[in-house]
């Protein structure tokens, strides 16, 4: 009896010294692998080692984000921001190590409880990987685009060619909206998963302050006005005053200062010395002359039916207009000066041709609605005179007459 109790007692003992055994082989066999039960981003691990999980995930995750680029197109010029440069890095090594060390602190029953599944089948840990970059790539980036991007407005220009009106066109400017697209780029960066590479640069554009679609209401002659010289030196001083004012263009609403589109007559610019009336006397003068320029200018803005804002005559008679039809000026001190009332710009063309002087008024003729103008002056006697104006339809009909202004006059 006591032999068989102690052939079971053996056998129980061996029986367990093999289970125990079988146990800690079974343990043993895992001590390099993850555990079941452990998911990373929702996917199971299977039986692999720390190493092979590093080098997977690596694979699966690290890799495809590092081969991503960003398109960026600024206008007709493409620019490549690849992931790679922002660093992009997964917690890899930190989620590998929780994976791994997963339940190795357990006893040996409770690890081989979780290697089996045994007892432990809904017992699971779920793990996240983090995402993140180094977005120090992104501004220099950003920067060389705004460089290249950024210009400035370029003004439309206006010429006469031979008598053809010629038109560049304006440059709108460009400015990157850098903060913009910093902040998208940033976006796109923090997304691994990101689709969507493809950015447009947000860019600010400027428009030119004169634009080819105003000039190009300058389409023809609103009016023109010539008066006649024969003296020398009034002619070289009338003829470089024209080139001063030649040119000029006077947008809606501005005001024009024939004093302030040209510089006080001196001999250093070519200016020769005529009678000209100051101080009630007829004295010798650099410039003289020039009054006969603002003179034609006037009548050709009256025919232009644009009224001066600021004009005074001649102390005395002169001899190239009626009386009451002449503008005088003086530098600092006596000037003429209108204000563009149209709604489109005004070019003045001013030149000297033999004994003729000229001015012509360009503009939009469709404002001048067909009509015509044209001033004349009544004298009251020798030293006085009453100025008016015509307003002639198509036909050649006097349509209205508007009185301008009396003018009087000392005597030579």
């Amino acid at each position: 009896m006591r032999n068989v109790i102690l052939s079971v007692i053996a056998g129980a003992i061996i029986s367990c010294l093999g289970t125990y055994y079988y146990i800690y082989r079974t343990v043993n066999d895992f001590n390099d692998f993850i555990y079941p039960g452990v998911s990373i981003n929702g996917k199971e691990i299977p039986k692999i080692t720390k190493e092979e999980l590093e080098n997977q995930l690596k694979e699966e995750y690290l890799k495809p984000v590092a081969a991503k680029t960003i398109i960026i197109r600024a206008e007709a010029k493409n620019y490549a921001l690849s992931f790679s440069d922002l660093n992009p890095e997964y917690n890899i090594n930190e989620i590998s190590d929780e994976a791994y060390n997963y339940k190795k602190n357990e006893n040996l029953l409770n690890k081989y409880f979780r290697i089996t599944n045994l007892f432990s089948k809904g017992e699971k840990i779920e793990l996240s990987l983090d995402y993140s970059f180094d977005d120090s790539a992104i501004i220099p980036l950003v920067d060389k685009i705004a460089a290249d991007i950024y210009r400035d407005p370029v003004d439309a220009t206006f010429k006469l060619e031979n008598g053809t009106l010629i038109v560049t066109d304006d440059i709108k400017g460009a400015e990157l909206n850098k903060d913009e697209l910093i902040d998208e780029l940033k976006e796109i960066a923090k997304d691994p998963n990101a689709q969507n590479l493809n950015v447009q640069a947000p860019i600010n554009f400027k428009t030119a302050k004169i634009t080819g679609d105003v000039l190009r209401r300058i389409n023809g002659v609103m009016a023109t006005f010539t008066t006649s010289d024969s003296s020398y030196v009034r002619l070289v001083n009338m003829g470089i005053a024209a080139k001063e004012i030649n040119g000029t263009m006077v947008f809606p609403g501005q005001e024009f200062s024939f004093n302030g589109s040209r510089e006080n007559p001196s001999p250093d610019k070519g200016y020769l010395e005529s009678y000209a009336y100051i101080d009630n006397k007829s004295v010798l003068d650099y410039g003289g002359g020039i009054c006969q320029l603002s003179t034609t200018l006037y009548g050709a803005l009256l025919r232009a039916n644009i009224m001066p804002t600021e004009r005074q005559p001649h102390m005395m008679p002169i001899w190239y207009v009626p009386m009451g039809l002449d503008a005088t000026v003086y530098y600092g001190v006596v000037d003429l000066k209108f204000v563009n009332t149209y709604d489109a710009p005004i070019y003045i063309e001013s030149y000297l041709v033999g004994e003729n002087l000229t001015v012509t008024i360009y503009g939009d003729k469709t404002l001048m609605n067909g009509l015509t103008y044209e001033p004349y002056s009544t004298l009251n006697g020798p030293l006085s005179a009453n100025a008016y104006l015509n307003t002639i339809d198509s036909a050649g009909n006097v349509i209205n007459t508007e009185y301008l202004h009396t003018d009087n006059y000392n005597d030579h």
